[in-house]
């Protein structure tokens, strides 16, 4: 685990009461850096630990304008790694959870689907039972629109739309929704998830208008 200074106390405040942590996985991405810099701005007394394996959508130069930050700490591990997990729920003791952390290629989940369900399904579940015996006060499943399939006519969905997932990817998510709502139901846990749209950013504009060229 990456340390900060000596003078470096996570929990110096959070003795007091008056400071709350915040663990983000998969930190490392684009979606998951700009949160965790919207946080470090907006909300300068929390602090936040960034769980992120680093794989091909994980960049740390995203949050280089951050990484010297006292309330800020890179830990590298994997959400499918219960060891990795206890480890980081432990050292740090988070009030929230907001899990970002998945494999969302949809061309690399039709050729292996394994992976997306470890990452996103049995990920989900580990960190939920980690969030659940340390007592989180709030978890929140990052998700996707893909789960409701293809746009229909009306080019809209509602919230309660039924799930109809049309890749190994969408299926993932869908099954990681589905145990926020179990996590909900039966134990009981705060738990919710935000079924977001597609984001964009100049990188993968080029990427997706490269393919027409």
């Amino acid at each position: 685990m990456n340390e900060k200074p000596d003078t470096f106390d996570f929990y110096e405040d959070k003795k007091k009461n008056s400071n709350k942590i915040i663990l983000v996985t998969g930190g490392a991405g684009f979606i998951g850096s700009n949160f965790i810099k919207f946080i470090l701005d907006k909300y300068p007394d929390y602090k936040v630990i960034n769980f992120d394996k680093l794989t091909y959508a994980g960049n740390l130069n995203n949050l280089s304008s951050v990484e010297e930050n006292r309330n800020y700490v890179f830990v590298k591990g994997d959400v499918a790694d219960k060891k990795d997990v206890k480890n980081v729920f432990e050292e740090f003791d988070p009030d929230f959870v907001i899990h970002f952390a998945a494999e969302s290629h949809v061309d690399k989940s039709i050729i292996n689907p394994e992976i997306f369900l470890q990452t996103n399904v049995l990920g989900t579940q580990i960190i939920l039972n980690f969030a659940r015996e340390h007592n989180v006060t709030k978890f929140i499943l990052i998700s996707t629109d893909e789960v409701y399939g293809s746009l229909g006519k009306q080019g809209s969905w509602k919230e309660d739309a039924p799930i109809s997932p049309n890749n190994p990817y969408a299926a993932s998510k869908a099954a990681a929704d589905l145990l926020i709502r179990v996590a909900h139901q039966i134990y009981p846990q705060l738990a919710s998830c935000s079924r977001s749209l597609s984001r964009h950013r100049p990188c993968l504009a080029f990427r997706k208008n490269r393919r027409n060229l």
